[in-house]
């Protein structure tokens, strides 16, 4: 017998302007799919929310933007929660599952600089980021550029450039894209020289495990190809521990023969760097985690964990 849709989706979300229209993409897709069920985009904040000064380091690593959702539907205060998959750790409770996923339509860094591309730049020139891997990338590419942390959500980031509180900042092109700031968008950073975070820009979907009418229907707004992507790249994050202390890129895309990754991993400097591309057969979990377990192996013989 078909699952019975739920008659009621609490959406659960952080309330940043970008993490609102993510929920709204969400709740569109679950509208168009159960028009009768009760749909309600419920915000909640989260300590990276409420800190928003402070480097992601000092207050916990990037787990720290999930962790309130989560408690959430623990308590069972909303049904799903709506993440940014770059924001997940694999420390996911064990009685939660990520199961939803929407496809980015880009996974690329983007350069905002006031209608300057990278190499017309100027030495010295202040690049906000806080990322340790943009940072070690743009090392191997532009040594003389100056990275500045910032915080703040994607509006303000482009204000510090038009205000020329830096010369530049590096974002998410899907984050742009969402909040229809691509007239920002000077030059896209695309590999080799800059891979993105394992999973930038996709959405992903949270869950309690032992809730089957909500995992129907998030599993029927999931974007399927995606689904095989990102679960092994969660895969390989739950082997590798890594948070965003550690410069490691993925670049993922769909191959006939299953699932094209394009790694990044390196020191904090940039220096060392092991960099790989391998194709592996969707869901192949098994492989995915033989690579991850080579790669930490390396890692940790450099000190980098």
């Amino acid at each position: 017998m078909a699952q019975l849709p739920p008659p009621r989706i609490r959406i659960g979300t952080r309330p940043s302007p970008l993490a609102l229209v993510q929920a709204e993409m969400v709740h569109a897709r679950l509208k168009a799919q159960f028009p009768t069920a009760e749909l309600t985009i419920v915000p909640i904040q989260s300590e990276g929310d409420r800190q928003g000064s402070l480097p992601i380091a000092e207050i916990g690593g990037k787990g720290i933007f999930i962790k309130a959702l989560e408690q959430a539907l623990l308590a069972d205060e909303i049904d799903i929660a709506v993440h940014s998959f770059k924001d997940i750790t694999s420390a996911i409770p064990a009685e939660l599952e990520v199961i939803g996923f929407f496809a980015p339509e880009s996974s690329q860094d983007v350069l905002v600089a006031n209608g300057k591309k990278l190499n017309e730049l100027p030495a010295g020139a202040r690049v906000g980021t806080g990322s340790v891997r943009r940072i070690a990338q743009l090392a191997r590419v532009c040594p003389g550029l100056q990275c500045v942390p910032v915080r703040g959500n994607v509006g303000s980031r482009v204000n510090l450039v038009k205000e020329g509180s830096v010369d530049a900042v590096i974002l998410s092109e899907a984050g742009l894209i969402r909040l229809g700031l691509t007239d920002y968008i000077d030059e896209v950073l695309t590999t080799p020289d800059f891979v993105p975070a394992p999973g930038q820009g996709v959405i992903a979907i949270e869950v309690r495990r032992d809730d089957r009418a909500v995992i129907a229907a998030v599993s029927d707004i999931s974007d399927h190809q995606q689904g095989e992507i990102s679960r092994l790249e969660l895969q390989m994050m739950s082997i590798l521990g890594f948070d965003c202390q550690i410069p490691l890129g993925i670049a993922s895309r769909a191959h006939l023969s299953g699932v094209e990754m394009d790694l990044f991993l390196s020191d904090r400097s940039g220096g060392l760097v092991w960099r790989e591309k391998r194709v592996l057969a969707a869901e192949d979990t098994n492989a995915a985690a033989t690579w991850a377990a080579e790669l930490k192996q390396w890692g940790l013989a450099h000190g980098i964990r």
